[in-house]
């Protein structure tokens, strides 16, 4: 898109299962815990990251 700010759930660059989710409407408690573990940052997730960057003109 041409928005100046992009926010995408790393969940979802990670390609997770519900198991990650943030939020689960409707519940009390053990929302917004998900934190990303840094062996998850590895290569591979960093070009995806880039890629989808430079599509977006961002980079």
């Amino acid at each position: 898109s041409v928005s100046r700010i992009a926010i995408l759930q790393m969940q979802d660059l990670l390609l997770l299962d519900n198991s990650a989710r943030m939020n689960i409407p409707g519940t009390l408690g053990d929302n917004w815990t998900w934190r990303m573990e840094e062996k998850n940052l590895n290569e591979d997730v960093i070009l995806k990251l880039k890629d989808l960057t430079e599509m977006s003109g961002r980079l």
